[in-house]
């Protein structure tokens, strides 16, 4: 695999609503990690005092790296996610939820997966909780995440240790890449455009719908093997509604793409030999460094 040394100014997007433990940890996780010339562009979708608040008070300690953008009423996930890509002007762009935690040089392997070929134009790292890209695991029942340690050691080891293992490998392509963490190039969204916001409101298979518009359009998707980015999954909606969106998103999908082609796409990813290699390699690291959590460890 190879590394590039350098690369251009990325922006990054965090779309937030309410949840501020989660939001104070992402963005004071994302601003020691940005270059001079990146920026986080933060879209606050009508969160109540505290966390615009503590939104406010980030976009103005740092007026040259931190963009606010606040919308006064929630509208959803899809609109306030294009509101930011709308503002962004770099040629890579990253989605970022609000409930992640990065460490170290997590934007430069992402660039370095998405720019790795002229075809790639979509990218997105590895995670404890990122559907198909999760390690040491596959999701669970109710994509239930790997519970793994959260602390800033544990990460950067993680980090560190999914660059050592991805040494031998290419960047797998894929035809699926999770939301929590998608970077795309602009040449995507200028050719296929933005998320669908009348088909999927809250999100839920929006980034599916991109991935799959964005390969129809000849680009490829590809995952950065080499990082990997913390996802708490946040219970911003019970189980049920969880469900129910998922549902309602599937509904959405194969009546633009058919069963079949989502079957294939969801199977192709779940299948990928590389990452089969890299979530078996995981496995027994992750349990003997101790970086999981028991069960019997959870509050």
């Amino acid at each position: 695999m190879r590394t590039p040394t350098s690369r251009t100014s990325a922006d990054v997007i965090v779309c937030v609503h309410n949840s501020f433990d989660d939001v104070k940890l992402c963005l004071e996780s994302v601003l020691p990690t940005l270059s001079a010339e990146d920026r986080l562009i933060i879209v606050d979708d009508g969160s109540e005092a505290k966390t615009k608040e503590l939104c406010e008070s980030i976009a103005s300690n740092d007026l040259d790296r931190v963009l606010l953008i606040r919308r006064d009423k929630g509208s959803g996930f899809c609109r306030a996610a294009n509101e930011g890509m709308r503002q962004s002007d770099r040629d890579t762009i990253i989605l970022l939820n609000s409930d992640t935690i990065v460490v170290g040089d997590w934007i430069s392997k992402i660039h370095n997966c998405l720019h790795a070929h002229p075809n790639i134009g979509i990218a997105g790292p590895l995670s404890n909780a990122g559907g198909w890209q999760s390690i040491p695991d596959m999701p669970g029942p109710n994509a239930s995440p790997n519970l793994v340690k959260s602390d800033p050691e544990t990460l950067q080891s993680i980090n560190k240790f999914c660059a050592e293992i991805a040494a031998p490998f290419t960047y797998p392509v894929v035809e699926q890449i999770n939301g929590f963490c998608l970077a795309v190039k602009r040449t995507v969204l200028e050719t296929v455009g933005l998320f669908d916001e009348v088909r999927f409101p809250k999100g839920y298979g929006e980034e599916n719908d991109l991935n799959l518009r964005a390969q129809d359009a000849g680009f490829l998707c590809a995952v950065a093997i080499d990082c990997f980015v913390y996802h708490a999954k946040t219970k911003s909606y019970s189980s049920e509604q969880r469900k129910q969106l998922t549902e309602n998103g599937q509904v959405q999908l194969r009546s633009l793409y058919g069963e079949q082609r989502i079957r294939n796409a969801v199977r192709g990813t779940q299948q990928n030999p590389i990452l089969l290699e890299i979530r078996s390699i995981a496995r027994d690291a992750f349990q003997e460094k101790d970086w999981t959590i028991s069960t019997s460890e959870t509050p």
